[in-house]
């Protein structure tokens, strides 16, 4: 089991990645300086595309349960008697973007969601349809490749993208478990399957698994996957290259101020410094992280670093080089914090106040470089009662001109 430690003062390191400099602070450094460089930098780097209101527009997807390539209308029209195709069940919480393709997950919430894993082209203008990826054969069917459901997504910088599948379907109604957990990479311009990894031996009956990160060792290249075991309180670590997992418990002080509801994990790669998983539970008090070489290597003594106490509630979406995005429960306006000032209210930007009525799920890297955001009335959804089009979800560059 891990330890735990509390966050000491670090240096401050700025990174550009467009520019490839790097300089660390060993002095002091103001933290609202530190606040005011990386908020720049970031937005040089990632929103200057953004130009104005006609761009944003144009780049502006609205996801609804009907917008779907169907192969024809035969098809549509069975799956539609069958009760195959329930419009207003089919939500998406996810996205990863890959040139000027979007994918976009739909967990198998309910019945009637025909796929769990899509994609469509960003020129598609406003209303896109979902076509189903890799195909329409591998969405629930009886093969180990094929899809159930996808409970989170990453894109790697080899063009793979990682699915997470659960193998449990209609987990807000009836959960019914249809296949294992497992893990499918799946080359992104072909829809080839390059890896199936079978998480069985590392899960148990009451796993719930949330969240996947893709890593690359420094050393030898090659993959390693983080997945949030959320009810078990556990990291399980899978050395890809070499078909190995393991189990890593986190130290029980993470989950004490609640019962473990949600398990939010983000990577932090910056190329000078240890690479860090950031985590925490939603009803957590606290931010921890942890070296991923102590996930790797070290799980019977690796330490978990308490990085501070939160405000709130809050809801992790992603990162991009040193900064964390998120929101706090209940609340649209979207955040950021860089991981070189002190986890306090008073280092968290604004980034982005959202829109009422709609609450963001995912920030990540998408189209032209810029950062996107997916967005949506969830909170109806989960209470069934959105229309007969369903949850109303909108995908969009995250800064709004």
């Amino acid at each position: 089991m891990t330890s735990l430690q509390s966050r000491s003062s670090s240096q401050f390191s700025i990174y550009h990645p467009r520019l490839d400099v790097s300089h660390i602070m060993s002095s002091p450094v103001p933290e609202g300086l530190q606040r005011l460089v990386s908020l720049l930098l970031l937005l040089g780097g990632c929103w200057g595309e953004v130009r104005d209101g006609k761009y944003f527009q144009d780049l502006c997807f609205r996801l609804t349960g009907s917008g779907v390539s169907w192969p024809s209308d035969e098809v549509r029209d069975n799956f539609t008697i069958s009760g195959r195709f329930i419009p207003r069940n089919v939500v998406a919480t996810g996205f990863q973007g890959w040139r000027d393709q979007m994918f976009v997950i739909t967990p198998q919430f309910r019945p009637g969601i025909p796929f769990t894993l899509s994609k469509f082209d960003i020129f598609q203008r406003c209303f896109p349809e979902l076509q189903p990826f890799p195909s329409w054969s591998l969405q629930g069917g009886d093969s180990f490749q094929s899809l159930h459901n996808a409970m989170d997504i990453q894109m790697d910088h080899r063009d793979l993208l990682w699915v997470l599948d659960t193998g449990n379907i209609n987990t807000l109604v009836q959960p019914t478990k249809v296949g294992p957990p497992k893990v499918l990479a799946f080359e992104a311009l072909t829809g080839k399957v390059v890896h199936t990894i079978d998480l069985s031996l590392l899960t148990c009956d009451g796993s719930r698994l949330q969240t996947i990160l893709v890593d690359y060792s420094r050393q030898t290249g090659t993959p390693w996957l983080y997945i949030a075991d959320t009810a078990a309180r556990t990291i399980i670590v899978y050395n890809v290259a070499d078909s190995k997992g393991q189990r890593v418990v986190l130290p029980e002080v993470v989950c004490k101020d609640g019962p473990r509801d949600v398990l939010y994990m983000t990577l932090i790669k910056v190329f000078n410094r240890p690479e860090r998983v950031y985590f925490t539970y939603l009803s957590s008090k606290r931010m921890f992280s942890i070296k991923t070489l102590d996930l790797k290597y070290s799980s019977n003594n690796g330490t978990v670093m308490d990085e501070g106490t939160k405000p709130a509630s809050l809801v992790l979406l992603g990162s991009v080089n040193e900064n964390i995005f998120f929101r706090y429960k209940g609340k649209p306006e979207i955040l950021m914090w860089n991981i070189n000032s002190t986890f306090k209210e008073k280092n968290f930007i604004p980034v982005d106040a959202g829109e009422e009525g709609r609450l963001a799920t995912q920030v990540a890297k998408g189209y032209g470089g810029m950062l996107w955001v997916m967005e949506g009335n969830y909170q109806d959804y989960l209470r069934d009662s959105t229309g007969c089009l369903g949850a109303s979800v909108v995908l969009h560059p995250l800064v709004r001109p």
